[in-house]
């Protein structure tokens, strides 16, 4: 059951920042409530695109081969990040393109940790 929502905020926002809003809304198939609750709930997206920024920066900058550990670590939390980003539906788009490429996706009960 859907927790009630009773309560209301009322944002002012620039011609340009609604324009923005709606636009990253539509891309994510929400509606604006919908989209800036996300935001709320999943924390800054400006500091998430930065980190990813961050991470492709620091790979374009390594002179030598980095080790598989370090790959390994940079490749889990851009995975991490991304789906922080991503909303529930997306993740499910992604399963079943893998499944149709003939992959079969990771989960938690086919990877128990070690």
């Amino acid at each position: 059951m859907r927790p009630l929502r009773n309560h209301r905020i009322t944002i002012r926002l620039s011609d340009d920042e609604h324009r923005r809003c709606l636009r990253a809304a539509s891309e994510l198939g929400m509606d604006k409530s919908e989209y800036l609750r996300h935001l709320l709930v999943s924390g800054s997206h400006a500091q998430v695109t930065d980190r990813l920024d961050q991470l492709r920066l620091a790979l374009m900058d390594v002179s030598e081969p980095a080790t598989n550990t370090a790959q390994e670590v940079m490749l889990l939390e851009v995975l991490l990040l991304m789906r922080r980003l991503s909303p529930p539906n997306d993740l499910r788009v992604v399963q079943g393109d893998l499944h149709r490429l003939g992959y079969v996706p990771w989960s938690m009960s086919r990877h128990p940790p070690s």
